[in-house]
């Protein structure tokens, strides 16, 4: 492959660093316009265009960038990824057609029949993964292997049942009326140590939705509530009730029903799923090495 990296970045950077001079996308666009004319690159003797690489890379800025301010460390790595990309999109397309896959019709909207080509290309690649991924197969042993040696994704993380009592605050009220709600949730959680039931407690007091099961909110895992309201329950043992909490709602008090620890499943279980994912994982490596052998085989001449 004759890839020449110091013009490769030499050029790109005159399309690419005037993105640091303009305060938008749209003024860096029109700054690129006066070079459309010149041959970007070479690849097994087909020519990718200034013109072509202008829009290629305009599209990925308005997708990555589309808040329209892009630093300079963006820039750097930008510049490279849309580089390899788009010789790696014509590599692909080349390898397509030699195997002769074509895709016989496409749906457009009036939008997307602006972009046929692109669009058509853009089947053709997905129908092109999606022929080279059938190939792969992996086989029980190697199901059974993957899952032993990725135990974190088979295992279900610990739960927890907990119950609350939410005394609801308007967010617009005054402290005065966050401190009154607070001492009636001191109030409930006195009556708590005398031995009250909480579910009792909660039909009678609680705002949430859930005053009708008595509080219980079900099982949960850690990341559905709060990061302070985890890190409160964490602490709490079974049967064990927490002092009064803010929250963005109101004054809470929870407890802690039930603690079921972190369990592996059974491969007999997830056995589905793991061969999903190891295939998953094998496709995109026969995808990789696919493009790597295309790259080396390839000529490829950039800033020429």
């Amino acid at each position: 492959m004759n890839f020449n990296y110091a013009q490769a970045m030499k050029l790109i950077s005159k399309l690419v660093l005037l993105f640091a001079f303009f305060s938008s996308v749209d003024a860096a666009e029109n700054a690129v316009e006066s070079m459309v004319g010149d041959v970007f690159a070479t690849v097994n003797g087909e020519v990718i265009s200034t013109a072509e690489f202008h829009e290629f890379l305009m599209t990925g800025v308005r997708q990555k960038f589309y808040h329209g301010k892009i630093t300079a460390e963006e820039q750097a790595a930008f510049r490279s990824e849309m580089m390899q990309s788009i010789v790696d999109r014509v590599l692909l397309l080349q390898e397509a057609r030699k195997r002769g896959i074509v895709v016989k019709a496409i749906s457009l909207d009036n939008e997307g029949a602006q972009h046929v080509a692109q669009l058509k290309e853009d089947a053709v690649l997905d129908r092109f993964k999606a022929i080279k991924g059938e190939a792969v197969r992996v086989t029980t042993q190697e199901v059974k292997a993957y899952y032993a040696s990725n135990a974190e994704k088979f295992t279900r993380p610990e739960q927890v049942r907990v119950s609350l009592i939410l005394l609801t605050v308007p967010p617009y009220a005054a402290s005065e009326t966050w401190q009154n709600r607070l001492v009636e949730a001191e109030t409930i959680t006195e009556k708590l140590k005398r031995g009250e039931s909480f579910a009792s407690l909660a039909i009678k007091h609680s705002d949430h939705e859930s005053s009708k099961a008595g509080g219980d909110l079900g099982f949960i895992h850690a990341g559905m509530l709060a990061a302070d309201v985890d890190q409160l329950i964490k602490d709490l043992s079974p049967g064990e009730n927490a002092a009064p909490i803010y929250l963005l709602q109101g004054v809470a008090v929870f407890r802690l029903e039930e603690r079921v620890k972190e369990k592996l499943n059974s491969y007999d279980v997830v056995a589905p799923r793991a061969r999903d994912l190891l295939l998953r994982d094998r496709r995109e490596q026969a995808w990789d090495k696919l493009l790597v052998q295309l790259r080396a085989a390839a000529d490829i001449h950039v800033g020429q």
